[in-house]
């Protein structure tokens, strides 16, 4: 969203005393609900602190199903990719408590070759999915509103942008409540993300509990047998923060392409360290899966999912690529 001024100001931001902002009134007019109250936290990793435990619970239990919109996604960002870089974090409060939690980091950027003061979601590729953790239901809805309000209210910024915003999460809510107060819009498409559906239980043991090609399925037995007649074959799963585990992970994503082309998380230190304090983490609120495909005790795929409201993430995948005649990858998927 965009102020549609004719200059910009370039004032310093700065965090904002708390402010009740919504009191919004239903259609019938006969009721108002209450007020809405917004604060503002300026400062680095410890801002997250202060409101860390309501924001977990919010997360697990509000509208936003995106794991990605919990405090440690945030912390383990900025301690291993801004560490110095301060970030206001806006919380809104009825009462019922905490229904809406929004952090932001200051940033600059260019805009038709202008710089320009930018509030900015604190994350980037490796975070995946944005989302707003807030209530359920209308309540959630108006507290997102509040967080615009409040935003809209404040000095010093030119430009706010939510990066890898997908359907149906609080940043639509949020670029809703800013075009309906009269402010501009850009939207741009950065990437697909496949999934898979599950339909539910599995018709015969074995087999997926989705649509599955005949061709796939087929090419899967044949893998499977082949790779059996090179070793024996285990799959296991392993739900802790494992340092063994998470560095068979690492040294088989370094091993590959992506260790050539210096994108595997191993060939940062910051990626490394994310990635680490990720599944410390995930470990911690027990949503952490690591997979793992051996074959003759040699580990030659790996996966590290993240398990959460239903859904599995494949966060980072890695395979032996001296063993891709057999797709370890597909099988590693398929055991999923």
């Amino acid at each position: 969203a965009q102020r549609n001024r004719h200059a910009i100001r370039e004032d310093a931001m700065a965090a904002s005393s708390a402010r009740p902002v919504s009191a919004v009134q239903s259609r019938a007019g006969f009721e108002k609900f209450e007020k809405i109250e917004v604060r503002a936290a300026e400062g680095g990793v410890e801002a997250i602190g202060a409101v860390e435990d309501e924001w977990r619970r919010l997360a697990d239990t509000g509208a936003g199903r995106l794991l990605f919109c919990r405090p440690e996604w945030t912390r383990a960002y900025l301690e291993a990719f801004a560490p110095k870089r301060h970030i206001l974090l806006l919380t809104a409060h009825g009462g019922n408590g905490l229904l809406a939690v929004l952090p932001l980091a200051k940033e600059w950027a260019r805009y038709r070759g202008v710089p320009v003061p930018m509030l900015r979601a604190p994350m980037n590729t490796h975070s995946f999915w944005h989302d707003i953790a807030r209530a359920r239901g209308p309540e959630g809805a108006r507290a997102v509103a509040a967080l615009w309000e409040y935003i809209e209210a404040m000095r010093g910024w030119f430009m706010v942008e939510l990066p890898y915003v997908t359907e149906g999460t609080g940043g639509l809510l949020l670029a809703e409540a800013a075009r309906k107060r009269g402010f501009e819009e850009y939207t741009g498409k950065i990437c697909d993300s496949p999934y898979i559906p599950l339909s539910g239980e599995a018709a015969a043991d074995g087999e997926w509990p989705c649509e599955v090609g005949r061709h796939l399925r087929h090419e899967l037995r044949r893998w499977e047998r082949g790779l059996n007649s090179a070793g024996s074959v285990e799959f296991d799963c392993v739900e802790d923060a494992d340092p063994a585990a998470l560095g068979q992970l690492f040294e088989l994503e370094q091993s590959g392409w992506k260790g050539e082309a210096g994108t595997a998380m191993a060939s940062g230190r910051d990626t490394l360290q994310f990635y680490r304090s990720m599944a410390a983490a995930a470990a911690e609120s027990r949503y952490l899966a690591l997979y793992r495909l051996r074959c003759g005790g040699r580990p030659i795929a790996a996966l590290m999912a993240l398990i959460y409201r239903g859904v599995c993430y494949a966060a980072k995948i890695a395979y032996d690529e001296s063993f891709r005649q057999y797709a370890p990858g597909h099988l590693l998927i398929s055991s999923v």
